[in-house]
């Protein structure tokens, strides 16, 4: 897992003032104006939109889902994910309602690299990312219904997408109604790149919503209050920042 190392500890108010100063002097909500400009005209017509590029699927989903209420439903938030003192452009429904399984749920993740947009990561209904309490990520995925996936990544300080765990279950090649699981840290659904455990399915469940219960909750800006400025400025349809 991806810790500040000691220097960073030790200067802690140091660092924060610095972080207040820089959050001062640099409007990061006009430098990923771009993107947010072209989610939220995704958002008001989801049918005038075909063949997306990465990034913009999961919010597709999600606004088709809402209806009427995607404005104020999806939002987004500059957060600093991975420590670098830069926030991260996250874009999600982050006000969940009591009861629900996960506390946020993340259609996108965008970093600055040299002032220009770039894609970090992007969820959707069958593979799905949600922000723990420790600013890793909870990750949830499908393959059908026999391949069920759960796991952890955190995100390095240079924007790479890190593997902390991931497991997921795959039925017994001799009887499908047996179900295995299996353990790898390199994130890839692969039983021969990983390991095979000693778990019941019961456990791998009990696991899996330990982990969703970790999710953190986080207040979000919703598309509804998105800046005139920015929404003056209407993008091309389907053209969407590089991904990293």
């Amino acid at each position: 897992m991806h810790t500040p190392d000691d220097s960073k500890l030790q200067n802690e108010s140091e660092t924060e003032a610095d972080t207040e100063a820089i959050d001062e002097k640099v409007d990061y909500t006009a430098k990923y104006s771009d993107v947010l400009a072209e989610m939220y005209y995704l958002i008001i017509d989801v049918e005038a939109n075909e063949n997306l590029d990465d990034g913009f699927v999961g919010v597709l989903e999600a606004a088709r889902a809402l209806g009427d209420a995607a404005l104020e439903k999806i939002g987004y938030l500059l957060y600093d994910i991975n420590g670098d003192d830069i926030p991260e452009l996250l874009i999600g429904c982050f006000n969940k309602a009591d009861g629900a399984y996960t506390n946020n749920e993340i259609y996108a993740i965008y970093t600055l690299i040299d002032d220009a947009e770039h894609l970090i990561l992007e969820g959707y209904s069958r593979s799905a990312y949600s922000i723990k309490e420790d600013n890793s990520l909870f990750y949830q995925g499908s393959a059908g219904a026999a391949y069920s996936v759960f796991g952890t990544f955190h995100i390095s300080e240079n924007g790479t997408v890190v593997c902390d765990d991931y497991y997921f279950t795959y039925p017994d090649d001799n009887d499908f109604n047996v179900t295995i699981i299996f353990y790898n840290n390199s994130g890839i659904f692969s039983r021969d790149e990983s390991e095979k455990l000693d778990m019941t399915l019961d456990e791998f469940w009990h696991l899996h919503e330990k982990s969703a219960k970790e999710t953190a909750k986080l207040s979000a800006t919703p598309f509804a209050e998105l800046d005139d400025m920015i929404i003056e400025n209407e993008p091309e349809i389907n053209q969407s920042p590089t991904q990293e």
